[in-house]
């Protein structure tokens, strides 16, 4: 699913209902748990952030996270692919 246009170039200028059409998508196909630490996701991160030149709509550039993580993260690209261990 890319819903990307030339004349889309960040996440909020896309508006709430499409934004909210795509986080569901991406909670629907990738469940809700953070890719990094497996906790309940509430956001949705961009693997490419938008400042970077990802694509704010393209939901193969998009994965569920945690407050946390997502915050923490800042626009850094993240090309890793933790595995969640729960064996603490």
């Amino acid at each position: 699913m890319h819903l990307s246009s030339p004349f889309v170039s960040t996440w909020r200028a896309l508006g709430y209902r499409r934004r909210e059409r795509i986080r569901e998508h991406v909670f629907t196909s990738m469940g809700r748990t953070c890719y990094r630490c497996g906790a309940y996701a509430t956001d949705v991160v961009h693997i490419i952030p938008v400042s970077r030149g990802g694509a704010p709509d393209d939901v193969t550039n998009l994965r569920p996270a945690c407050a946390f993580h997502n915050r923490s993260r800042g626009n850094r690209v993240d090309v890793t692919y933790p595995t969640i261990s729960r064996a603490w």
